[in-house]
């Protein structure tokens, strides 16, 4: 709002705990040519060493549509060091969701996605699936 001049409208400033930030927030992106075997390890080395590359934090939130339900959920994981796979993935290129992950990264593939699966269950676990029920029939209801 302040970068766009609009600072006199803001009424009330909402904090992490009222609002969960954007997803991909803050996330880098590098775009390198697959056969750049160099500036790939450099990035890799230096988003390892100086952005603690190999955790991984994920928030996960279900609310019910009057907001009077919420369940707030953050798991933290450790992911392999790409340096040190064993390159057990057996293609060149490993697509995923529309992203390119380049042979030696399955494990951290696959931690990041059990860490989702983690953040799910919790989620889960603390009655998520309710309050989404719930949601949907109350959406249904007003259709």
């Amino acid at each position: 709002m302040e970068r766009m001049g609009w600072a006199q409208r803001i009424e009330q400033v909402l904090g992490p705990d009222e609002c969960m930030y954007a997803v991909g927030q803050g996330a880098l992106a590098v775009e390198v040519n697959l056969d750049d075997s160099q500036t790939i390890d450099l990035c890799s080395n230096w988003v390892t060493t100086n952005l603690d590359g190999n955790q991984l934090t994920i928030a996960g939130a279900v609310f019910s549509l009057d907001g009077k339900e919420c369940l707030k959920e953050t798991v933290t994981g450790t992911l392999p060091d790409p340096a040190v796979q064993d390159g057990s993935c057996p293609h060149a290129v490993l697509t995923q969701s529309s992203i390119y992950v380049p042979k030696g990264l399955r494990d951290t593939v696959v931690a990041a996605e059990n860490l989702g699966e983690k953040l799910a269950q919790a989620l889960i676990g603390r009655g998520a699936e309710d309050v989404l029920r719930k949601a949907r029939e109350e959406k249904d209801l007003v259709q």
